[in-house]
């Protein structure tokens, strides 16, 4: 629930300062259509016999390593440094265990990375792609 709201009060803000050409990052854009787009391109490539180069960038696993000092920049920029002050709550003191053979270690720590959820990773992937 926490993560709907916080989504709510930094969507206006962020969707102004998105680029377009970050498609998978809004609504009604999606890696679909990012496939989909490629391909055609791939294609005429490939009617004209013309050379391609194609990069694909894992995003995962830089958002486990994000530094979250640089995370919080950007939202106070798009000047929400007081509403961010509640994402700021939310990761810290972010701890964990591991728990692997029917034991679990103490709570440790977590400073770098994002959380996993679904609203989550729609707020931090909008902020660090930026």
């Amino acid at each position: 629930m926490f993560g709907i709201i916080l989504l709510n009060r930094f969507k206006g803000a962020r969707e102004e300062r998105t680029r377009e050409n970050q498609v998978g990052f809004g609504p009604g854009r999606g890696c679909t259509d990012n496939i989909f787009a490629f391909r055609l391109i791939i294609q005429q490539f490939e009617r004209y016999n013309l050379p391609l180069i194609l990069i694909f960038l894992d995003f995962i696993a830089a958002f486990d390593s994000v530094t979250r000092q640089k995370l919080w920049k950007i939202p106070e920029n798009d000047g929400m440094p007081l509403k961010f002050e509640l994402m700021k709550a939310y990761y810290d003191a972010s701890v964990s265990r591991v728990r692997a053979y029917g034991e679990e270690t103490e709570e440790f720590l977590v400073e770098f990375g994002v959380k996993h959820g679904i609203v989550d990773k729609t707020i931090d992937k909008s902020y660090q792609i930026q």
